[in-house]
């Protein structure tokens, strides 16, 4: 087993050499997604004020609980978008990917790390909520301007449930309290093209944000295994709905639209139906929000208080 880990052997092998690392190194968990793990990686024995600067710590990306394939695709892709990235915006360079898993024993992406640390916001905050949201506006700009269009390393992101005959059949068997607001997405894409418009994060959340110290300067940017071509509506409405979830209330993710909308100099388009898709479509997922916000010190925002605030986001007009 690996050192200090619980980790394979081969897998902690294929890290160090992926590295260049020579001797023992320590495995620090940073949280798990569904079906992910995600370690720091950190050389012993090298005095951490040298450590920056001769062995800088890395992030290693593994999913033990799913299938090779699909752990295979998802690292593969995330790792292609962040090569074309490169340095366009503030996210991991690619230190090593092993997508089959034959040198590492599993796929595995090796990242480099980035500084500062996530962060939740709850209203009573000592910091502004019209600078903070300004903050978060802006990098989802620099986000959607960092990749041109047809760049062909860059995937395409699937919206196929959304089109109007896939959601007449959800909002038909739909259970209350959902049914309603199936129905009302359903009637809205008879009148919205659902189509790329350029380069999206697809999970732009702001607990996928890196912060120096928070209200001051975003350092990072994480979770990037979905990003492709699709369209933008969806990546503000996923940040619009984390503000409602952490916040309560509509006023932080109005003001993050507004700045967003400033930014890029005209409306978005269709809010409506993009909340109503990115409302929906977390409905299954609050239970494994509710624990990520558990693990940055939010205990109070059980499945219950989540649900709730849901429900006022998709009422939100």
């Amino acid at each position: 087993m690996g050192t200090n880990s619980g980790l394979p052997t081969q897998l902690v092998e294929w890290t160090t050499d992926q590295l260049g690392w020579n001797g023992r190194c320590r495995f620090s968990p940073l949280g798990t997604g569904v079906g992910a793990r995600t370690y720091l990686v950190s050389p012993t024995g090298i005095p951490a004020r040298v450590r920056s600067r001769r062995s800088p710590d890395a992030v290693l990306r593994i999913l033990p609980n799913r299938s090779p394939e699909f752990a295979s695709g998802v690292l593969s892709r995330e790792a292609r978008v962040l090569r074309v990235l490169d340095g366009a915006v503030i996210a991991p360079v690619v230190l090593g990917v092993d997508a089959t898993g034959a040198e590492a024993g599993q796929p595995a992406l090796l990242t480099s790390r980035l500084p500062g640390r996530a962060m939740t916001l709850s209203k009573g905050s000592d910091w502004s909520w019209v600078a903070m949201t300004r903050k978060i506006a802006g990098v989802l700009v620099d986000v959607h301007g960092a990749i041109p269009a047809g760049d062909p390393a860059v995937p395409s992101v699937g919206f196929d449930w959304l089109q109007p005959t896939a959601l007449g059949v959800t909002a038909e068997y739909a259970p209350n309290p959902w049914g309603g607001f199936w129905h009302e997405l359903h009637g809205l894409a008879e009148e919205t093209k659902v189509a790329a418009t350029g380069f999206i994060q697809r999970d732009f959340r702001v607990v996928h944000l890196l912060w120096r110290r928070l209200g001051s300067q975003v350092s990072g940017i994480f979770g990037w295994e979905r990003a492709g071509y699709g369209p933008r509506g969806w990546d503000l409405a996923r940040a619009r709905l984390d503000l409602t979830l952490q916040c309560g209330g509509s006023e932080a993710a109005d003001l993050v639209a507004a700045a967003y909308e400033e930014a890029e100099g005209e409306p978005l388009g269709d809010r409506r139906f993009w909340d109503l898709a990115v409302g929906l479509s977390s409905i299954d997922a609050l239970d494994s929000w509710g624990r990520g916000y558990a693990e940055l010190g939010r205990g109070d925002l059980k499945l219950q208080t989540l649900q709730v605030r849901l429900l006022e986001f998709l009422r939100h007009r």
